[in-house]
């Protein structure tokens, strides 16, 4: 079976055409994620875009403003019960200590820009509960956050129908968008540092 047969195949399961959208990622983990997820088929760009340093919706919507329509790009926050880590995830787990034993949510936003020129974000949520790290799978906080209900951390053991990802891929896939917002191509604030 070639790629485009492929991706009618997995198209025709779900509620759009998959044919005509690629993803960007710079995190190989990430792409790994999606093409676990439903996504396997599409093309994969790899351009390292700038993120502002802004709450999580305005950081897809610049994301998905960058580089054209029908290019999905993903980002993924932290919410720790009284604290403000957001997308400043890298910041948290290097001050992991302050916040063991907090409630968390992973929030993960899909963005594209679509045709009628307005970027269109589903979101995924995870709640849990982050610990000391565990575990040498998975990528990025997986070590330090234990599901609700679980005894592993995602790195001890990842199921990937409960992860915050797998949720916004499930969106987009039946087009089930959590928000429709103008593009937001140009951003005058601070970026994010890595």
């Amino acid at each position: 079976m070639n790629r485009i047969e492929m991706v009618r195949r997995i198209a025709s399961a779900f509620s759009r055409d998959l044919s005509t959208y690629s993803i960007n990622t710079s995190n190989v983990g990430k792409y790994r994620e999606f093409q676990a997820y439903g996504l396997g088929a599409l093309s994969w760009s790899r351009v390292d875009l700038p993120e502002a340093n802004a709450d999580a919706l305005t950081v897809i919507q610049h994301k998905a403003s960058q580089l054209g329509p029908k290019i999905l790009v993903e980002d993924t926050s932290l919410d720790v019960q009284g604290a403000n880590v957001g997308v400043n995830v890298r910041w948290m787990l290097d001050h992991l200590d302050q916040y063991v034993g907090r409630k968390a949510q992973i929030v993960t936003l899909v963005g594209v820009l679509e045709e009628d020129g307005k970027v269109h974000v589903y979101r995924g949520v995870l709640s849990g509960t982050i610990v000391e790290p565990r575990g040498a799978g998975g990528f990025g906080f997986d070590p330090v956050f234990l599901p609700n209900g679980a005894r592993q951390t995602l790195a001890e053991h990842k199921n990937p129908q409960q992860t915050a990802r797998y949720k916004a891929v499930q969106n987009f896939l039946h087009d089930r968008a959590w928000r429709i917002v103008p593009p937001l191509k140009d951003w005058s604030g601070e970026m994010q540092h890595t």
